[in-house]
């Protein structure tokens, strides 16, 4: 999960990765305990959650597409984010008519973005031009284990520490 305020004046691509949380720390180093943080109600921050999707992935062309258990991966992390408390919207950003259709049909919102960019951090830097929002969370497509509690905890930080431009969650793998 990438994260950054909209008005960051660098975008830094991620390193790909596979059902792997990256980390990427750009401003300092975020280690935030899961289980400790306690999330109010209120968000103070107008924020938007872009999950960047593309079908054209080198180790698995489609992979947002793929089947688990009866849906799409991407229809997995859509329902996640849609759980966030202090997420004001959540729209899927893609150059594909496939996942748009998919995405359509199970109830997302859908913005259509240039197919010339390197990046799903490009995508969603172009969503984040269209739109008007305090803060911008890059939520990887193909992350359908995401916690709506890690996401909030996460804007929560963003929000409540002017310090930090940009951050990423991280778990540690065991």
């Amino acid at each position: 999960l990438i994260c950054q305020k909209s008005s960051c004046p660098k975008i830094f691509p991620p390193k790909a990765g596979f059902f792997v949380q990256r980390l990427r720390l750009i401003c300092r180093f975020i280690k935030l305990s899961l289980k400790s943080l306690k999330i109010p109600k209120m968000a103070q921050a107008h924020t938007l959650i872009v999950i960047p999707a593309r079908w054209k992935s080198q180790r698995f062309p489609g992979k947002v597409l793929a089947e688990i258990y009866g849906k799409p991966m991407l229809q997995w992390v859509w329902e996640q984010a849609q759980k966030s408390q202090l997420a004001d919207q959540v729209i899927i950003a893609t150059d594909d008519d496939r996942i748009a259709h998919s995405a359509k049909n199970f109830g997302a919102e859908v913005i259509m973005t240039s197919s010339q960019h390197n990046s799903g951090t490009e995508r969603c830097a172009e969503v984040a031009n269209r739109l008007n929002f305090e803060l911008i969370i890059n939520l990887q497509g193909d992350e359908p284990l995401i916690s709506p509690k890690a996401i909030d905890q996460l804007i929560y930080l963003l929000q409540n520490d002017e310090a930090i431009q940009m951050a990423t969650l991280r778990t540690e793998i065991k």
